[in-house]
């Protein structure tokens, strides 16, 4: 493929291409732009921040397949960060504008917008189909810029084309570090410290921020899922500020991983190769009834997991079931690491000390695991009993 070195040759290659690919160049483009957030008066930088972030969120994960309501989301942001442009200062006119355009190329037929944002004329943006938007989210960064921005820039869009051409996909894409190198460039680096420094002086507020904004910096994006939920936070909690949106992502973010721990637990439990020919230093293998659980207590323990799921997907969950599925879920990871201690010949001291002070009164599943499996599934409780004590904190 040819280089794509200006405006024209990068508008013509993106018209060749699938939407998601443009949504994937113009989110990407738009992410390179953020680091100029950090020059920002504090007094201006929560509002303008969370507006330019939450919009880059949203563009970021449309490239995973936008759904109707995050087209919604979409639409409006990129008006409402196009506004933001109109009376921004010089550094924080590029990432608005960024964002605005990644936001506008995720809608099937683009839309048009014309932010002039009291700069001369050459400053005046007009995005249109998704192509057109798309190259406005790359380029915006090299107007008036230098040489060496400019070369930058469409270098590294220059690189994200050969990736596509060569095969890979939009999604693949997005977990391409943002630049050809491990660090953002030299050419940003003094912005890219404010921006930290925004973040550092009200951790609280932006360290989701930061995590999220690190993971595409080192080609390690967080959860898409986890990214999706966040972009989909109504607009009641936006509006309420950086801390308040803080508070609504922590507890996002709790629910989730007590998610991602239950349904490992869950399969896990329903493993067959959980099932052993022997256990331990047995053989024959152990009786069931010389296992610390009945097969009453194992059917419990799947249905208190089933629970656990049901809750997570509810809009207000019932801490009364939750609380009761946690202290069911200690008392399992306490009993089976005492029986796997004592079948493996482990010190069941050590294993305190790896599995903290649960109470031991009742036991896992009824089932013979082996010593060479048993301890991931201790592993998967122990996440879920740690996870499920976090939520906890946030349910009323």
């Amino acid at each position: 493929m040819a280089a794509i070195t200006d405006r024209p040759s990068l508008t013509s290659w993106l018209e060749e291409q699938t939407n998601d690919v443009q949504v994937a160049i113009a989110a990407r483009g738009a992410l390179r732009t953020v680091p100029g957030l950090g020059s920002t008066s504090p007094d201006r930088f929560g509002d303008i921040a969370l507006a330019c972030l939450r919009t880059a969120i949203t563009a970021s994960v449309a490239v995973f397949g936008p759904s109707e309501k995050l087209r919604l989301i979409a639409n409006a942001l990129g008006g409402l960060t196009t506004r933001i442009a109109e009376n921004a200062t010089l550094s924080e006119y590029v990432p608005a504008l960024s964002v605005s355009a990644a936001a506008f190329a995720t809608l099937p037929t683009g839309t048009e917008t014309l932010a002039i944002a009291k700069r001369p004329t050459r400053w005046a943006v007009r995005t249109g189909p998704p192509a057109g938007s798309a190259t406005q989210a790359v380029s915006v960064a090299t107007n008036d810029a230098s040489e060496g921005i400019h070369k930058l820039i469409f270098g590294n869009v220059t690189l994200d084309a050969k990736k596509i051409e060569a095969g890979v996909g939009a999604e693949s894409l997005m977990a391409v570090p943002l630049w050809d190198a491990p660090e953002v460039p030299e050419e940003f680096s003094t912005q890219f410290k404010l921006l930290n420094w925004h973040f550092g002086h009200d951790e609280i507020s932006w360290s989701f921020w930061r995590d999220w904004y690190q993971g595409f910096l080192q080609g390690k994006p967080l959860d898409w899922e986890l990214q999706r939920r966040v972009a989909l936070i109504p607009d009641e909690d936006w509006d309420k500020g950086s801390a308040h949106v803080a508070g609504v992502i922590d507890e996002i973010r709790a629910r989730f991983e007590v998610e991602r721990h239950a349904e490992a637990v869950a399969a896990l439990l329903a493993a067959p190769d959980l099932l052993p020919a022997s256990i331990g230093h047995n053989n024959p293998p152990d009786a069931i009834d010389d296992l610390p659980i009945s097969q009453e207590d194992l059917a419990e323990t799947e249905r208190m997991i089933g629970r656990v799921l049901r809750e997570v997907g509810e809009a207000k969950p019932d801490k009364g079931v939750v609380a009761k599925a946690a202290v069911w879920i200690r008392r399992a990871l306490s009993a089976a690491a005492l029986w796997f201690a004592k079948k493996a010949d482990i010190a069941a001291g050590e294993f305190a000390k790896k599995f903290g002070g649960y109470c031991a009164a009742a036991a896992l599943p009824a089932i013979a695991w082996s010593v060479g499996q048993m301890p991931r599934l201790l592993d998967a409780f122990s996440d879920l009993a740690k996870s499920m004590e976090t939520w906890l904190t946030f349910l009323h």
